[in-house]
């Protein structure tokens, strides 16, 4: 029994380590800052939810947003929502399937986004829906024929 809570915790010990170092060569590979050209048009790109956290945990967004400012984009429209938010809100619940604890993507995208010279905005992806007992519909009951509620899991959209 010794012997297997000793290996058990060999193994342990050589993954923290794993993703100690992980983490420490990812920072050595920082991107340069960069600035997109001066430009009165708007020339922007859409990041999935999924993407954005994908780039948050493996610390790559500097390198996307990077690769983005070289191209001329302007614009970054971080998607914030999918069945919760994948920051923290105190008016909708979090997903933590997208968004690991500890972590906040779109504060990420943000921080990044200047380094590279972007301007990033929360994009809330399903318009102007929420669930009916949610906190942005309780506190804005004025508003609920205009915003459509949405009902059970089926994610079905029906205006109230």
């Amino acid at each position: 029994m010794k012997f297997i809570f000793k290996h058990i915790r060999k193994l342990i010990l050589l993954f923290l380590s794993g993703i100690i170092v992980f983490f420490i060569l990812s920072r050595l590979t920082i991107a340069p800052s960069h600035t997109p050209e001066k430009s009165e048009s708007i020339k922007g790109i859409w990041l999935s939810h999924f993407s954005n956290a994908f780039l948050t945990y493996t610390t790559l967004t500097d390198n996307a947003f990077h690769q983005l400012s070289c191209l001329n984009y302007n614009r970054v429209y971080v998607d914030v929502y999918n069945d919760g938010t994948t920051y923290s809100s105190k008016y909708a619940p979090r997903n933590y399937l997208l968004s690991v604890p500890f972590t906040n993507p779109l504060k990420t995208a943000i921080k990044e986004g200047k380094h590279q010279g972007l301007k990033i905005y929360a994009w809330y992806e399903h318009g102007m829906m929420t669930f009916p007992n949610a906190t942005l519909a309780r506190q804005h009951p004025d508003r609920s024929k205009s915003v459509a509620v949405l009902h059970g899991r089926s994610h079905q959209p029906q205006c109230i």
